[in-house]
């Protein structure tokens, strides 16, 4: 009966290794350049011959400021990722925020990284004008509210 289950083992053993070293098998999907591999997806700069390259971004990140209001972007920008610091001065620490696209009534998802900054998820811009309202709450019980005006070019 061991010697029975020394050969079961050793017949086992020997038949999944040679799986192991067999190398890979491709399957032949009615292409006849099997050995040239591209990526699902190039960037801008990227120098890959035979794929479509990307124009233009669809997406930015926007650093929001107590000085300048309004941005303005090509009609290819399709969202962006705000980030900043409230413009308040003191010793204050958000305890949280609200941040919405009037134009379209997207609210954002925010992070806070730190106690004195914040950052969202992607916002979807609409054609035109889109007026962003920036809503923080302290930690003291004082807010602040700021509009930020983003263009998307038509």
């Amino acid at each position: 009966m061991i010697l029975l289950t020394a050969v079961a083992v050793l017949v086992t053993g020997v038949s999944s290794l040679a799986f192991m070293l067999e190398p890979p098998r491709t399957k032949s999907h009615g292409s006849t350049n099997l050995g040239v591999r591209h990526p699902a997806a190039a960037l801008v700069d990227s120098v890959t011959p035979d794929v479509p390259q990307r124009t233009a971004p669809q997406a930015i990140d926007v650093q929001l400021n107590c000085t300048e209001s309004r941005h303005e972007f090509d009609r290819s920008i399709a969202q962006v990722r705000l980030s900043g610091a409230p413009c308040a001065t003191g010793k204050i620490h958000i305890v949280s925020s609200e941040i919405r696209n009037d134009a379209n009534g997207f609210s954002a998802t925010v992070f806070h990284p730190t106690d004195t900054s914040y950052t969202t998820d992607y916002i979807t811009l609409s054609p035109g004008e889109n007026r962003i309202r920036v809503f923080h709450q302290f930690n003291q019980g004082g807010h602040e509210e700021r509009d930020y005006i983003i263009q998307r070019r038509q």
